[in-house]
This record gives structure tokens, C-alpha cells and sequence, in this order.
């Protein structure tokens, strides 16, 4: 829900600034608005880190034990299959969802006259992704729930089928137009939220306490800048090549190695995984 009301704010503010001010104005001075409003809170957030408890679960796990050396490095070697989970889990997930959040509305919104193919006002563009990223936050705990009904694994495994079918017809769907600008949007964040919505306790099962903080952060942020961070590069340049489609079906194909990633990892329900994980 974080995650996703702070792109929210950004869409908001993007849609606001868009539709309210020149682009003459925007290219000379407007899109610096967007890091100050990131600075203050970024300022916030190393107030609110510093004051936080770490978790029982974790200060019990860590009291009198002396500190990991070369943890990345044990992750590989002791956990090899946790890596590779986290990897492949991660490459799908983050490919998605900057997608979703970042180069489709660059993609949509980019002008004719620059090389562009749909050439989407950038304020229906805005608007299209702040409406489905409502849907997106509304989704979270609903679909946190029903995990807990049917299984972390399948509701994943679930949606990454679902989207290895729907991507490249609903790219179809990426015009000009507004109303199928906010229904690709809608569709594909409203869905992607049944992800989400148990990714941290998905990703937090997969290591012991004690490598957690390292072990995920370190592989999860390396598989978003090998897949999440070039994703609007590639589209760019399949886009340039005349290759659109190629993007898409590069998604797809994703979706199927993170189905087959997914059919590893323990199907858990509520609880369960986290308490034995913390013993180990």
C-alpha cells in the first residue's frame, strides 16, 4: 500500500502539473516540483526509521549471537535455492509492475513528433494510472485476505498466469483514447495488486531471520535493476526499432519463468511459514 500511494501522489502531482501548467514551463523549471516534494519526505522517512523497534521475532533471533560475515556471500552459498527463488520471483514482479507504474505511460504518452506511436496527452495519461492506482491500493488488503483463504503460492502463481495470457491483448489496448487508457490500467494494477499484496511475506519466508535484511534486500534490488530499472529502456528502444510488440511478449515470457519459480516455493497459508522460518 505504501509502495503504491507514494506513485499515486507522483501521478497526482504529475496530472496536476500536466493539465495546470505550459510544457515550455514543465521542461524549464516544473519537473524539478517532483524531487523537492521527494526530499521531504525522504527527510521524514530517516526520522521514522531511526525511531522504529526492530521486530520480536528478530531482536529474540539475533540477541547474543554474533554478527553474520560476508552475509550476500552466505545467502549464495548456504541458500543457493532461496537466491534463485527470490531472482526469478522478483524479475517477473518488478518487470510488471514498472511496467504498469513507469514505461507504459511514458510509452502512451510519448508525441508523435518524437518518435512516439499512441501520442496520449500526458494528463490522460496521469489521470489513467492515478485511477488505477487507487484500485491498485484498494486491492491490497482484500487480496491479503483471500492469500490467506487459498495460499501465498497460488494467488501468485495465479495472477502470473493471468498475465502471461492478457499482456500482449491488452497492450492492444494502449491508444490514445482515455477510457481504454483508464481500463488498461485499471485491469492490469487491480490484478497485479493480488501479488503485492503477499510479496513480503512471500520474500520473508524464503530466508532465515538472520539473513533476511541482506538475503532479500540485496538479491530483490539487484533483479529490479537487471529487469525493473531497464524496463523503460527496452520499450524505448523496441519502440524506436519498431518492435513494440517484442516488449510484451518479453513480459510474457517472464510470467512463465515466475509461474515455474512459483511451483518451488511452499504453498503457506496464514502464519505458518514465518514461525518455523525464525526457528531455523
Amino acid at each position: 500500500m505504501s509502495t503504491g500511494a507514494a506513485i499515486l501522489l507522483a501521478s497526482l502531482l504529475g496530472y496536476w502539473m500536466s493539465s495546470t501548467f505550459s510544457q515550455a514551463f514543465m521542461h524549464e523549471w516544473g519537473w524539478r516540483v517532483p524531487f523537492v516534494v521527494g526530499a521531504v519526505l525522504g527527510v521524514v522517512v530517516v526520522w521514522l526509521r531511526r525511531t522504529m523497534d526492530e521486530s520480536t521475532e528478530f531482536t529474540d533471533k539475533v540477541e547474543g549471537t554474533e554478527p553474520v560475515k560476508s552475509p550476500l556471500l552466505t545467502t549464495l552459498r548456504d541458500h543457493p535455492r532461496a537466491v534463485a527463488q527470490i531472482l526469478g520471483f522478483i524479475a517477473m514482479l518488478t518487470l510488471v509492475y514498472y511496467t504498469l507504474t513507469n514505461a507504459l505511460k511514458a510509452y502512451a504518452s510519448r508525441p508523435l513528433a518524437e518518435g512516439g506511436t499512441i501520442g496520449a496527452s500526458e494528463s490522460d495519461t496521469f489521470l489513467a494510472l492515478s485511477i488505477g492506482l487507487v484500485v491498485f491500493v484498494a486491492a491490497q488488503y482484500p487480496f491479503g485476505l483471500l492469500a490467506d483463504r487459498i495460499g501465498r503460492r497460488n494467488q501468485i502463481l495465479g495472477c502470473a498466469v493471468v498475465f502471461a495470457v492478457i499482456t500482449v491483448p491488452l497492450s492492444r489496448l494502449v491508444t490514445d483514447d482515455l477510457a481504454s487508457l483508464i481500463l488498461v490500467f485499471v485491469v492490469s494494477l487491480g490484478l497485479f495488486a493480488s501479488a503485492t499484496s503477499v510479496t513480503p511475506a512471500v520474500l520473508s519466508d524464503l530466508l532465515p531471520v538472520n539473513l533476511r535484511g541482506v538475503g532479500i534486500g540485496s538479491w530483490y534490488n539487484i533483479a529490479i535493476a537487471l529487469f525493473g530499472g531497464t524496463a523503460p529502456f527496452i520499450l524505448t528502444a523496441l519502440t524506436d526499432a519498431g518492435h513494440t510488440t517484442l516488449f510484451f511478449w518479453y513480459i510474457v515470457a517472464m510470467c512463465v519463468i515466475g509461474s515455474i519459480v512459483m511451483l518451488t516455493v511452499p504453498d503457506e497459508r496464514r502464519g505458518t511459514a514465518l514461525h518455523r522460518r525464525a526457528a531455523q
